[in-house]
């Protein structure tokens, strides 16, 4: 007993001086705790993370005398919710919408009216923006239509009824190019127009309209590098009711391209033009009409183009995933008071939809369908 008794304290003696001299025993039967790597930095190099937006795209929004009596409710109230009704679930699955506004905003006294000078109800705007719209391009041909005094007021009601606009400043200072995000992606949007239908603002005042100017487009797209990761260029040009895309349309595009620009989209023509690659960057070079009451089924069919695009959040690239049209049409209601609907352009629409719609419009949609079809040649279909 007593030599277990010296035996045990010798044991607790020789334990204490190897833990004295940083010695570990490490005991046969002890559990040994290896380190485990729970991930490489360059494993990190190797992660994706993305995210995917979508921007879409709408031509002409053009106010004719026909579509304001079409809207009108009484009492000097107008509606135009009804026109945008059946294109709005379309829309509102976009992240940003970019619209082109072939249309003053110029108020009741200057009094309401569609071609040769456009002024439409305030009204309009809301229904837009309630419908999907983020922001209105109006550097286009109309945009003088009631001087100086209408494209201020069509700014302000813009903003007023929570879009951005894009193409006129009311400053000197003003960036020409508008920057917006799209949650962690900034884009930037160039813009300019062939001209104002000879509708000329003061010398002093020049600086409001953003012209086609080469030069100064060029140079936006460069600026632009530096502050947004997608540059879109939404330019009102080309020749109405022209099919196919001139040269000098074809020729701007690739220098913007060449530029840095990442996508270039058209206005202007009223007709549909055809869709494609610069360097495997997107052009579409006429949208046509979004809405209108021009005749014929091809001034009456239209588009909504998206770019659906991807963002690496590691690396900061954006690319296109692909793009996608959605066809409008616009339809006259069959009741004869004219109000008018954009629909869906399709050979297959629903009885209810049928019956609102004049019977003479839904006989043009086949013409208006194979035109379409026969004309966009980069995105897909996604719907009828």
């Amino acid at each position: 007993m007593r030599a277990a008794r010296i035996g045990f304290f010798i044991a607790v003696y020789l334990l204490l001086g190897f833990l004295m001299l940083g010695i570990n025993p490490s005991p046969i039967d002890a559990p040994i705790i290896k380190a485990q790597t729970i991930y490489r930095p360059a494993a990190l190099s190797r992660m994706t993370v993305v995210q995917d937006i979508k921007i879409s795209f709408i031509g002409d929004i053009m106010m004719h005398d026909t579509q304001i009596s079409g809207a009108y409710q009484g009492a000097g109230d107008y509606d135009f919710s009804e026109s945008f009704s059946y294109v709005e679930p379309y829309l509102q699955q976009s992240d940003f919408v970019i619209a082109n506004l072939e249309t003053t905003l110029a108020g009741p006294g200057s009094g309401y009216s569609g071609y040769p000078r456009f002024n439409a109800p305030d009204q309009l705007a809301y229904d837009l923006a309630d419908s999907g719209v983020d922001l209105l391009v109006h550097c286009n041909n109309h945009v003088m239509d009631r001087g100086l005094t209408g494209l201020i007021r069509t700014k302000q009601t813009i903003a007023e009824a929570g879009m951005l606009s894009a193409g006129t400043r009311l400053e000197a200072d003003e960036d020409t190019v508008v920057y917006f995000k799209v949650e962690e992606t900034s884009f930037a949007l160039i813009t300019g127009t062939y001209g104002t239908n000879g509708l000329e603002l003061p010398t002093d005042k020049a600086f409001m309209i953003n012209r086609l100017d080469q030069e100064r487009l060029v140079s936006d797209v460069r600026k632009a590098k530096n502050q947004a990761d997608y540059i879109i260029c939404f330019l009102h040009f080309g020749t109405e009711y022209e099919e196919q895309p001139n040269v000098s349309q074809e020729l701007l595009a690739k220098d913007l391209i060449e530029a840095g620009a990442d996508a270039v989209i058209g206005s202007h023509p009223h007709v549909i033009q055809t869709d494609g690659f610069i360097d495997d960057n997107i052009v579409v070079y006429s949208l046509g009409n979004f809405i209108s009451a021009q005749r014929g089924a091809k001034r009456r069919t239209g588009m909504i183009y998206s770019l659906n695009l991807e963002k690496d959040l590691i690396d900061g690239d954006v690319s296109i995933k692909h793009t996608e049209y959605f066809p409008v049409f616009t339809y006259r209601a069959a009741d004869g008071n004219r109000p008018y609907y954009l629909g869906p352009l399709s050979d297959n629409l629903d009885e209810n939809a049928e019956a609102n719609f004049e019977r003479s419009d839904l006989a043009l949609v086949e013409e208006g369908l194979s035109y379409l079809e026969n004309t966009v040649l980069i995105a897909d279909n996604v719907a009828e």
